[in-house]
């Protein structure tokens, strides 16, 4: 087998590692299409997405309207390219809101640690108790419906997760010498903290975050459904597959182009945790290969 075949297809033993770039590629080129429509979606999309035309109810897919028309004769397509940015925007919030909770936390917890650490951490696995879905459903029925409380209930289930991880990351990285060093230079515990040990702990809270992202955007698909995300008559992915399957028996295609699309995007958002996963530990690379 010749050095190029095995460049692309990625054989044990003879360059695997090499197809990390393909992968890189797809991602990256996935990303800019998601990327456009959240940035231009009046551009692209051909209709109004939230014009309606009762004379044409659950069109099939034509020249006229690609992906054909939702239960009021809205257009699929234009509905699925202004749904990107509310569905991208709510896994930002999501993984805001649960960085913004989980990493002080994690962060004081590791640092401090004693009696800091201790009740912290049951907090936090007093949390972790609950069903992470329950949880979520209760926290945004208790906020309100909406893009904003729903995201940033699900930040608020997301965050013990993150702040056991940097916790443990904290751990490692404060016995290390270079923190003893500024310990003897009498540097303060938020100048170690932050210039010493929080830039040595924050490659498994990226990786970390590129997983939450897929995930949030699941628990969108998940509220909306349940009529707890984004409220009619704005356009996200899962408010789309909840109106798609009140009408599943008429038009099951309908369900197609959400579903498809929330897919797609939790697999890049998992295949770039993966290259993260790799970059930031040779380990990983040597498992792949």
């Amino acid at each position: 087998m010749s050095a190029s075949t095995s460049r692309v297809t990625g054989v044990p033993g003879t360059g695997g590692l090499r197809a990390v770039p393909l992968r890189l590629w797809l991602c990256l080129a996935v990303l800019a299409v998601l990327a456009c429509c959240a940035l231009l979606p009046n551009a692209l999309a051909p209709y109004d997405p939230n014009a309606q035309d009762l004379g044409n109810i659950l069109d099939s897919p034509s020249s006229a309207h690609w992906l054909g028309t939702d239960d009021v004769g809205r257009d699929v397509l234009s509905r699925l390219i202004a749904g990107t940015r509310t569905s991208l925007a709510a896994g930002f919030i999501a993984v805001a809101v649960s960085v913004l909770i989980g990493l002080p936390v994690g962060i004081v917890a590791g640092y401090f640690g004693g009696w800091v650490d201790a009740v912290l951490m049951r907090g936090v696995d007093a949390v972790l108790c609950f069903p992470p879905l329950i949880l979520a459903l209760g926290v945004a029925a208790a906020a309100g419906p909406g893009l904003v409380n729903s995201m940033a209930a699900v930040g608020i289930v997301l965050s013990p997760s993150l702040a056991r991880l940097i916790r443990a990351q904290v751990l490692a990285v404060k016995e290390r010498p270079y923190v003893e060093v500024a310990r003897s230079f009498s540097c303060g515990p938020f100048r170690i903290v932050f210039r010493h040990i929080l830039p040595n702990a924050m490659q498994p809270v990226l990786v970390q975050a590129a997983i939450f992202l897929g995930v949030a955007l699941i628990a969108e698909a998940i509220l909306s459904f349940l009529g707890l995300g984004v409220q009619p008559p704005a356009a996200s992915w899962g408010s789309m597959l909840s109106r798609a399957f009140a009408f599943m028996p008429q038009a099951p295609r309908l369900m197609f182009p959400p579903g498809i699309a929330i897919v797609v995007t939790v697999l890049v958002f998992n295949m770039i945790s993966d290259l993260a996963q790799e970059r930031f530990d040779p380990r990983a690379r040597d498992r792949r290969a």
